[in-house]
């Protein structure tokens, strides 16, 4: 990272942004804690002698030594957060989703480019190293043409009573299936239930077809009995298997584990060859980038426009949801 540090404010500390207050102080670039908790606050400004601490977000507006913010406020909020601190001359980190509307989220980008701002979202599975790593084999043609990609998003708990649990897992696969297959799906369809009391949607299908005949899925629960996190892309000459719940070997290759032989397939499924890949913290890369980006005024990898095609997708899938799982057009 070159360029100077800039000062960061995150406005948000509590089940994820505590995640961010941690890297961006460890990054150096941490000044203000904005959250409307007095026991954050107050548990922030014990761990983080120095930090300054703030229920105000105009705090956050009126210091002209702030000149980044990263927003983990909930996703109801995001759109009016954003576009004050966009008002207000800062660069911004949005946690995902960017926007819960398509409309928000391309104001959003809009805003930024005519304001000369950097707008990123906290797409995170495009920072971990794993993952940087299967889409370089891919874009290497490694897995020769691309048939399919499905991703499970699984586990127990944490309930959300203002988002489903489509706009709180899928945005992170979605992405990350986009990049690899190089587009958006031209149309979608996504099917699910509440099968808890509150009656938010908290078990969701959804199935992806692209222009040129690839197909993706994601399946995404709150109600699960334990943790999964798989992406698995799949080739011509190969499958590519990460499975973020194992300890080690999360990437492996499996080189054609069925090959038509003229009469019938021959399989060897067997084991799969482990995929080297660096070892960093998926986040600390991420808040990296940004400061990076920020300091060097460059686009980020996972910039406001490509929140916006991932609102746009989850967009298409929520009508869906709404109407009985009818395919959609993006």
């Amino acid at each position: 990272m070159s360029g100077d540090i800039a000062n960061v404010a995150v406005i948000g500390a509590g089940q994820w942004g505590k995640n961010l207050v941690r890297n961006f102080c460890q990054l150096g670039a941490l000044k203000t804690v904005c959250d409307l908790g007095t026991d954050t606050l107050a548990a922030i400004a014990r761990q983080y002698q120095g930090i300054k601490v703030t229920a105000r977000v105009a705090d956050v507006w009126e210091d002209p030594d702030i000149r980044a913010v990263a927003i983990a406020t909930p996703a109801a909020t995001h759109f009016d957060v954003a576009r004050e601190a966009l008002a207000y001359g800062k660069d911004v980190f949005v946690e995902k989703p960017l926007c819960l509307s398509s409309e928000h989220s391309a104001q959003l980008c809009r805003e930024a480019d005519r304001r000369g701002r950097l707008l990123m979202v906290g797409h995170l599975m495009h920072y971990h190293p794993a993952v940087e790593q299967m889409k370089h084999m891919v874009a290497e043609g490694m897995l020769g043409k691309i048939h399919y990609i499905y991703a499970n998003r699984l586990n127990l708990g944490r309930f959300h009573n203002e988002e489903n649990v489509l706009w709180d897992l899928a945005p992170h696969d979605i992405s990350v299936i986009n990049a690899i297959i190089g587009s958006l799906p031209e149309r979608v369809s996504a099917s699910g239930r509440a099968l808890s009391p509150p009656g938010v949607v908290d078990t969701v299908q959804t199935t992806f077809h692209y222009a040129a005949g690839e197909l993706a899925a994601v399946f995404i629960s709150w109600l699960h009995p334990f943790k999964e996190q798989r992406l698995v892309v799949a080739g011509k000459k190969g499958i590519l298997v990460f499975d973020d719940a194992k300890p080690e070997n999360k990437l492996r290759f499996f080189a054609e584990p069925a090959r038509w032989n003229g009469q019938g397939y021959e399989l060897s499924p067997g084991e799969g060859e482990p995929v080297g890949y660096a070892a960093d913290e998926p986040l600390k890369k991420e808040c990296r980038h940004f400061l990076d980006c920020v300091a060097n005024r460059r686009k980020p990898l996972t910039d406001g426009w490509e929140g916006h095609r991932v609102v746009k997708v989850l967009c298409a899938c929520q009508e869906s949801l709404d109407n009985g799982g009818e395919w959609r057009n993006i």
